[in-house]
């Protein structure tokens, strides 16, 4: 399912860029670092309003974090190893 999702991506990315010149840009690092927090704040300010959505926060996170260390390890491990 996720190659499914990154390939359709992949060709919707081609057709913007291709076919509309759509120009990418990458957003400035302190511009994504602020975001970044802003968003944490906000969300954690919502899941402490109640149990559950706390609960599933929590589990978020968690699997967020670990989701992180798998993929530098893997697929971000193997794309940078390709671009050499």
């Amino acid at each position: 399912m996720l190659a499914d999702f990154t390939a359709k991506n992949n060709h919707a990315l081609e057709q913007l860029v291709n076919e509309h010149n759509v120009e990418l840009r990458k957003f400035p690092d302190e511009v994504l670092m602020q975001m970044k927090e802003l968003s944490d704040q906000v969300v954690s300010e919502e899941a402490a309003k109640d149990p559950m959505s706390k609960k599933v926060f929590d589990s978020f996170v968690k699997f967020r974090d670990q989701a992180k260390k798998w993929h530098a390890v893997s697929e971000q491990a193997y794309l940078n190893a390709r671009s050499l």
